[in-house]
């Protein structure tokens, strides 16, 4: 994807939704009294994201990094529900093709695949806590680190590893 097509994704969801309209979250610009400009961007308000059934409010970083995975037209695809709570404040979102993590603690974080099938399949977020970061690269596989351990997926082969 092109930067100017990540840029216009993450136009986006920054702060108008798909019908060219204004979201509550969007970020405003006022002038305090002398005059200077005051941004009032609130990071952890919503966001509005088009689900299968209308648009759905989401948490600001999990509509950010939905944006930086490529939105819609992304590997991940559509929203396939509304958010959920999830323990310790944080919130999830299933898409169709993966899940987008937040909390407090970790910021937003996304996982999908053979690791999402062994995280829900081996306690989800219970066991495993909230991702700490995104997929990355090891050894010839893919991992994702979580709050209580993490899973890796080579070869064919899933392994998980809790603290």
């Amino acid at each position: 994807m092109s930067i100017t097509a990540l840029a216009a994704a993450g136009a986006l969801f920054a702060g108008c939704s798909s019908d060219g309209s204004s979201d509550n979250a969007a970020a405003t610009t006022t002038h305090d009294n002398a005059g200077e400009a005051v941004d009032h961007h609130d990071q952890t308000s919503d966001a509005t994201l088009d689900g299968p059934n209308g648009k759905i409010e989401v948490q600001r970083e999990i509509a950010d990094k939905y944006a930086e995975i490529g939105g819609p037209v992304g590997h991940f695809g559509a929203p396939s529900g509304e958010q959920e709570s999830g323990p310790d404040g944080g919130a999830f979102v299933n898409f169709e093709h993966g899940v987008i993590f937040w909390s407090p603690a970790t910021g937003a974080h996304f996982v999908s695949g053979d690791i999402l099938v062994a995280f829900n399949d081996n306690g989800g977020l219970d066991a495993l806590g909230y991702p700490t970061d995104d997929p990355k690269d090891t050894d010839g596989g893919v991992q994702v680190d979580f709050q209580k351990g993490h899973v890796t997926h080579k070869d064919g082969k899933t392994d998980i590893v809790t603290n």
